[in-house]
């Protein structure tokens, strides 16, 4: 690597870590940082499921089971996916803002007990 290459790696993690320590301050607790203080909008939330869901197995995986299943690759993945968030929209995510819990073992203890929150954790 050249100078200029080391170079705006050190800027990068600079950066990141200012973003950080800017952050920090507008966390206050375990709702601040797990669902955004309930105040990120229904699109805003929607996004970052989204981009949560890549990797990069998203791009190398899938792409070499594509090739090698086809177009059914949609009904393998796609389709299970949409059937699985719709059900957590309008299933699970009205009993999470009701009871506000903010993890799904959170969701479990109160739904259950602690034992199945520990089991499962």
């Amino acid at each position: 690597m050249t100078s200029l290459d080391y170079a705006v790696v050190a800027l990068y993690l600079v950066l990141v870590a200012g973003i950080g320590v800017w952050a920090k301050g507008l966390i206050h607790g375990l709702e601040d940082y797990f669902v955004a203080g309930r105040k990120a909008p229904w699109w805003v939330a929607a996004i970052s499921h989204h981009i949560s869901g890549y990797s990069a197995f998203v791009f190398v995986g899938y792409a070499a089971v594509a090739y090698s299943v086809g177009f059914n690759i949609w009904t393998l993945t796609a389709l299970p996916c949409f059937l699985a968030m719709s059900l957590g929209a309008f299933v699970w995510a009205p009993r999470w803002v009701r009871l506000k819990v903010l993890t799904p073992v959170e969701y479990l203890e109160r739904r259950f007990n602690n034992l199945v929150r520990q089991l499962v954790a």
